[in-house]
C-alpha cells in the first residue's frame, strides 16, 4: 500500500467516527406524552382543529441514570 492510501483510509475512518458522534448528539430521541397546562392538569383536544391533536405532544426522552454501587 502507498502512504497516500493509508492516509486516505485513516481520514475516511475519522470522518465516519465524527459523523456517528454528531448523529448521537444532534438527534435526541422523542417520546409522545399527554400535554399539560401550566397547573399540570391534562389538556383536552380542541375539536375545532381536526388536523392537530392538542391533547398529545412530544418531548425529548429522559436519559436513564443508574445509581453506583457502593
Amino acid at each position: 500500500m502507498r502512504v497516500q492510501d493509508i492516509k486516505r483510509a485513516a481520514l475516511l475512518a475519522e470522518r465516519e467516527r465524527n459523523r456517528k458522534a454528531l448523529e448521537a448528539v444532534s438527534e435526541p430521541e422523542m417520546e409522545v406524552v399527554r400535554a399539560r397546562n401550566a397547573k399540570g392538569h391534562l389538556m383536552a383536544d380542541d375539536p375545532s382543529t381536526p388536523d392537530v391533536n392538542e391533547a398529545w405532544t412530544t418531548r425529548p426522552k429522559k436519559k436513564v441514570t443508574r445509581k453506583k454501587k457502593d
